[in-house]
């Protein structure tokens, strides 16, 4: 008996010396990323504060400032009255004018490069400054726990990567493709999971449906001491079927993050309100533009989600245009405060469809295409 609890004693305490390890590492380094952990908790939570509304328009005029003096590209905008004055840029338009949209103060300093794959778009490369990328390790931290994943737990990780990736025990992550997630790969993954330690779940919505569709062909019975306490799909929208079907296998809900490479994440589904994504105002501006013009749209209104970026000063996001639809509605949040959320995000406007009346057809082409 003593052997087989000592598995997960062991593993527990190798989550908590990683966790441990990685704050103090934050404290050798200034607790850099805490000081932004700390602010974006304390903005998400307290949405309609006087405090928390000045940092949120005290870091969007910031930004606008920075732009208009330090980039080419929106120095004809100096004389803005507020966001309203500015364009809609989008990756095309900052591709082919790389070079004036890159701040002259982070010119010459060292910048991180992020880049997309363009799997239903356009490729695009640009650059963090580095408290930008502070910034984006302490929302994967923050809205990771708000999905019940805490730093140092194992992760699962599905997603289409460029190369094999070795287990990495440092940061306690299994890399599985999507391209081999075969039955033989499910099985092996699924051997993963029922070891004795907690486990995060994190991919492509289709990851966790294909997941899905195999214990159910195979008759697989419910994990009833399952140890997956946390799974967050991104990237595609997730279906009813794959909600439903993760919760019987797992025991967990299966929440949908909105994010790009590009920005970090901009919003993530709540665990008790399916379909609401809490918006990160700590570091993103969101806005709803008609389909075809460069118009905001009433809340409730289908749109483009255009999105300024609060903390890129090497390149600011401007206004941009992700390419994804959805819309955003005011709600009541736990506080009992009117804030927006973003509901019914359908992903890229180029896979909608259409009816003759120019509606959209809740779809996801690209799912259903895959096979092929």
């Amino acid at each position: 008996m003593k052997n087989n609890l000592s598995i997960p004693n062991f593993n527990s305490a190798l989550e908590r010396f990683r966790n441990l390890s990685y704050k103090l590492l934050d404290v050798l380094q200034g607790v850099r990323v805490k000081r932004h952990y700390d602010d974006i908790k304390f903005v998400m939570q307290h949405y309609g504060s006087e405090k928390a509304i000045q940092k949120r328009t005290n870091y969007l005029n910031d930004i606008l400032h920075h732009a208009v003096t330090t980039c080419s590209y929106f120095k004809q905008y100096k004389n803005y009255n507020s966001i309203a004055d500015f364009p809609v840029t989008d990756r095309n338009i900052i591709a082919n004018n790389f070079s004036d949209f890159l701040s002259s103060t982070y010119k010459n300093k060292k910048n991180h490069e992020v880049s997309t794959s363009g799997s239903t778009g356009v490729p695009f490369v640009t650059l963090h400054n580095k408290q930008k990328c502070l910034r984006h390790n302490a929302e994967v931290i923050y809205l990771g726990e708000r999905a019940n994943f805490t730093l140092g737990q194992k992760l699962i990780y599905f997603k289409l990567w460029p190369e094999i990736r070795a287990k990495s025990w440092i940061r306690n992550t299994c890399y599985y493709s999507v391209l081999g997630l075969d039955e033989e790969g499910i099985d092996k993954m699924m051997a993963e999971v029922k070891q004795d330690c907690k486990t995060g779940l994190l991919g492509y919505s289709s990851a966790f449906e294909r997941i899905c569709r195999h214990l159910d062909r195979t008759n697989a019975k419910p994990m009833n001491h399952c140890n997956v306490n946390s799974i967050i799909a991104m990237s595609e929208r997730l279906n009813d079927y794959t909600k439903e079907a993760v919760k019987k296998y797992f025991k967990t809900t299966i929440v949908s993050r909105y994010s790009t490479m590009e920005l970090g994440i901009m919003a993530q589904e709540e665990m008790n309100r399916t379909g609401c994504f809490k918006i990160n105002s700590g570091s993103f501006f969101i806005e709803i533009f008609d389909m075809n013009r460069d118009v905001p749209v009433a809340p409730g209104t289908y749109g483009r989600i255009v999105v300024t970026d609060l903390f890129n000063y090497a390149v600011p996001l401007i206004r941009y245009d992700t390419g994804d639809v959805g819309q955003l509605e005011i709600i009541k949040n736990s506080e009992g405060v009117d804030e927006p959320f973003l509901v019914n995000v359908e992903g890229r406007k180029l896979d909608l469809i259409l009816n003759t009346k120019g509606e959209i057809l809740p779809s996801q082409i690209s799912s259903y295409m895959a096979k092929y």
